[in-house]
């Protein structure tokens, strides 16, 4: 059978016997690779720690050397105390030392006569004491060979005991005399062992004799 023909075209419409434009063709996608971040650095290797040596063994030294150690530390410690004190001079050594000074000839009056009015000069009775004439003290005293008093030596011996107070007081003034007088320089140097030791009274007028 033939083909049916076409419907007619409606009015106004003209009919177009071109054939339809063919669609662009779509681009294709484009795949976008994920961008991967950098790795993170690698951390410094640690250093490994060096091994730390073993002591050595200390020898253990023989009971010998022990010994001999112990005495080099007392050695030691006996050293840094000090020396040991000089031993105080016995008796018969300080007699030996005063027989060894000179001596020389016997003193003379004259020579006592010197120290005498030496000391009474500058010797002032007490003053204002009741029984002056009671006062009657004896002192002591050791001089170097220069002629000084030696301060510390001077000691009363008698009265031995003081009754009182005044007889205290007549040792002082006697006292201050012979240290005030020092040195006694007309001593003659050659007969020191005679008159390194001596004694002195004060009497209550005012008198020294020795």
């Amino acid at each position: 059978e033939a083909a049916p023909a076409p419907p007619p075209a409606p009015a106004g419409v003209v009919a177009s016997s071109a054939p339809p434009r063919p669609r662009p063709a779509r681009p294709a996608p484009v795949e976008v690779a994920a961008i991967e971040p950098d790795p993170a650095p690698e951390p410094d290797p640690v250093p490994e720690p060096e091994p730390v040596p073993e002591p050595e063994p200390v020898a253990e030294p023989d009971a010998a050397q022990a010994v001999l150690d112990r005495l080099l530390e007392a050695q030691a410690a006996s050293a840094a105390a000090g020396a040991t004190p000089p031993t105080p001079p016995t008796p018969v050594a300080t007699e030996a030392a005063a027989t060894s000074l000179p001596e020389g000839p016997p003193i003379t009056s004259a020579e006592r006569d010197g120290l005498r009015l030496a000391v009474q000069g500058c010797w002032n009775v007490p003053a204002g004491v009741r029984d002056a004439q009671e006062l009657k003290v004896t002192l002591a005293a050791e001089l170097t060979a220069q002629g000084e008093v030696i301060a510390g030596s001077i000691r009363l011996i008698e009265p031995a005991t003081p009754p009182d107070g005044r007889f205290q007081q007549a040792y002082e003034a006697g006292r201050r005399a012979l240290i005030r007088c020092s040195p006694y320089a007309d001593l003659p140097r050659e007969k020191y062992a005679q008159w390194r030791n001596i004694e002195v009274v004060f009497n209550p007028e005012g008198m020294v004799s020795w």
